[in-house]
């Protein structure tokens, strides 16, 4: 189960196997409504299991769904220019053969049935306050909607933006009060079940949060959350990435410390090194970025060693 289970979302994919045959069927039967459109059947399924399990963790993820389903229309955008991140579009054009512009498929959701998901999923979680899944599930939508369009009423998108949607602040706060959790040995997973090595779970899924944060571009939410896990794990990923994020704010002097007491610690971790040499090389300093791409270069991956090479033929034409 060590794997980065923060990629484990809920949404339509979420599978659950549970003790309960009634819990089970609840389930399929509410996504089964979902797949066919059919909302209030839907609805009606969960408010018979609401009665039967008042504090299961698992209906309240169904709830989260739903309410994330049902607050998600799709329309089609039109633009001269493709918008950043756009991927599914078909391009438009004139008699000519020259594309005139872009037709995509744009997202909307609604305040309202927002904001009953997350109530949901709190109600859940105040329940089950060790099911990390449901932490999980949260995270997920919070992340996914930070850079989407938000609308004050279903159904109209016209409607000024959501000024309290989700932000990826917003997201890192939630992190870093989890990380703040005393005991993150006994973390669930569905249907109640201990995840194994659930500590090293938990902190392997924030680095796989704090990968996703960096990708928003929001470096301040970034420091803030690694920043957060330093005092709780002085691992070497989370120096690195501490490092990381120094030697991307220009600090080169900064980076380096961090970098070298990580290479005293770890002397054989060839990203290390390669860290320092790139900060060196950025700094100026010639002779030394050269000395840690000579200690890269004796790397056993053959790969790594032509890049080190192929580094240091590049600077000595510099000298």
């Amino acid at each position: 189960m060590r794997k980065h289970i923060a990629q484990q979302i809920l949404l339509a994919s979420f599978i659950m196997v549970c003790n309960s045959l009634s819990a089970a069927n609840h389930h399929d039967e509410v996504f089964k409504y979902i797949h066919a459109k059919d909302t209030i059947k839907a609805r009606n399924e969960l408010l018979v299991w609401e009665k039967e399990e008042p504090k299961s963790a698992d209906l309240y993820a169904t709830w989260f769904n739903y309410y994330y389903w049902v607050g998600e229309t799709e329309h089609i955008g039109t633009a001269t220019t493709l918008p950043e991140g756009v991927d599914d579009y078909m391009p438009l054009t004139d008699s000519t053969g020259a594309i005139t512009g872009y037709v995509y498929p744009v997202k909307t959701y609604c305040k309202d049935s927002i904001e009953q998901a997350f109530r949901m999923i709190d109600k859940g979680l105040s329940y089950n306050p060790k099911r990390l899944d449901l932490h999980f599930g949260r995270i997920h939508v919070m992340l996914e909607l930070s850079d989407k369009q938000m609308t004050n009423s279903c159904g109209n998108s016209e409607k000024e933006p959501w000024a309290e949607k989700p932000t990826v602040d917003k997201v890192t706060d939630y992190l870093c009060k989890l990380i703040d959790e005393k005991d993150h040995n006994s973390w669930l997973w569905t249907n109640d079940k201990k995840i194994e090595e659930s500590e090293d779970v938990f902190y392997e899924s924030m680095q796989s949060y704090f990968a996703d944060i960096v990708s928003t571009g929001e470096m301040e939410a970034a420091e803030k959350l690694v920043d957060k896990l330093l005092t709780k794990k002085q691992t070497l990923k989370f120096r690195n990435d501490k490092g990381y994020l120094l030697a991307r704010k220009k600090e080169y002097d900064k980076a380096i410390e961090c970098f070298t007491g990580i290479h005293k610690d770890y002397p054989d971790d060839v990203t290390v090194i390669a860290n320092i040499a790139s900060c060196y090389e950025k700094k100026g300093d010639t002779k030394k970025a050269i000395k840690y791409y000579e200690k890269m270069a004796k790397s056993g991956d053959e790969e790594t060693k032509a890049m080190a090479e192929e580094a240091i033929k590049e600077l000595k034409k510099k000298k």
